[in-house]
């Protein structure tokens, strides 16, 4: 990937190694998506169309779609050997005291905090969709955790971080 468009790296961290920038067509596609979900299902339970001659209705159709949408533009990840960046905010991800993955309606969001109290939230398909980014981001996962970081019992299971809390114990 072109890392010209990559964010900066913090002061005293490695260069860029990876960067994601979310495909605008995709996020408008979602958006268009959960928008004719809703529509879907509205029409179903309330047995017709007739609900969408109501102005209030639609309004609330389209907020959604349009919250979903600013949601995902402009989205930018950039990674370095240790370190995450997300929007304006960026963790040392091998010095992660936190991580704490969630199931919201849009996805799973991963939240991580790290020694220094910085943490970022970021979507979890929008980290997997670089696959050499995921890579950098979830070695910095399993070094914390095998380094005492916490994390809640769907990230324990989710992204298998048990292993690593195990085998520190066992190395020590």
């Amino acid at each position: 990937m072109n890392l010209d468009k990559a964010d900066t790296a913090p002061e005293d961290r490695g260069p860029a190694l990876e960067l994601h920038i979310q495909d605008k067509r995709a996020v408008l596609l979602g958006a268009l998506i959960v928008v004719g979900i809703i529509i879907v299902g509205a029409s179903l339970q309330r047995g017709g169309f007739e609900w969408m001659s109501d102005p209030i209705m639609l309004g609330i159709v389209a907020v959604a779609g349009i919250i979903m949408a600013a949601s995902g533009w402009g989205v930018r990840l950039t990674a370095g050997n240790d370190w995450l960046h997300v929007k304006r905010k960026w963790v040392d991800t091998h010095r992660l005291k936190s991580v704490h993955l969630y199931g919201v309606v849009l996805g799973w969001t991963l939240v991580l905090e790290d020694a220094e109290q910085r943490k970022v939230r970021v979507y979890i398909g929008t980290l997997e969709a670089n696959r050499e980014l995921w890579a950098l981001v979830y070695n910095g996962l399993a070094h914390s955790v095998s380094a005492g970081a916490t994390f809640n019992p769907l990230a324990g299971n989710m992204l298998r971080l048990r292993r690593f809390k195990e085998s520190s114990r066992t190395q020590r």
